[in-house]
């Protein structure tokens, strides 16, 4: 049963600081849903600790390096979950390694051939698995001119693949 004073004292702490701790995880993972999801928790703690030591005055810095830290832990936790799922890719594919290989240093060197501006956009989407509003973000760019510049990119990177195939014998 929440007591309701706790539910007040959680309330105002939220409505003071949930936006900034949004805003610390979003900066720290670059992913609004995650971000989210890392300040609720953090919140979580913070009502948590207050139940079970109400005596003691909880500054605000302790909540901000709660929120650091599970932003930090759940980015560890990702990047495990997909060194995870890589080993298991590759494990399925064995037989087809070397072609894998061609086929990657095919891709790298139709790469290099694009603008750095392609580049930078389809490795993000493609490689580091950005969303639209991450590139954005990070190019300091709108989503619509994201969504624009990956929709060339892929063009001019279809025309030079096709290019690629027509040398081959």
């Amino acid at each position: 049963m929440v007591d309701a004073d706790a539910a007040d004292w959680l309330d105002q702490w939220v409505q003071a600081w949930g936006d900034k701790m949004t805003h610390l995880a979003y900066t720290l993972t670059a992913d609004r849903t995650l971000a989210q999801d890392v300040a609720q928790e953090a919140f979580l703690r913070l009502y948590r600790y207050h139940q079970d030591h109400p005596e003691v005055e909880i500054a605000a810095g302790w909540l901000y390096t709660v929120t650091r830290n599970l932003a930090r832990d759940a980015l560890r936790q990702r990047r495990r979950r997909r060194d995870h799922m890589t080993e298991k890719l590759e494990d399925g594919v064995q037989d087809s390694f070397e072609h894998t290989s061609t086929h990657r240093l095919m891709v790298q060197q139709v790469l290099q051939t694009l603008p750095k501006t392609d580049q930078e956009c389809l490795s993000l989407f493609y490689f580091a698995d950005y969303s639209v509003e991450q590139i954005a973000w990070r190019l300091h760019l709108t989503p619509t001119a994201v969504r624009t510049r990956l929709h060339r990119a892929r063009r001019r990177f279809a025309d030079h693949w096709g290019g690629l195939h027509d040398e081959q014998p």
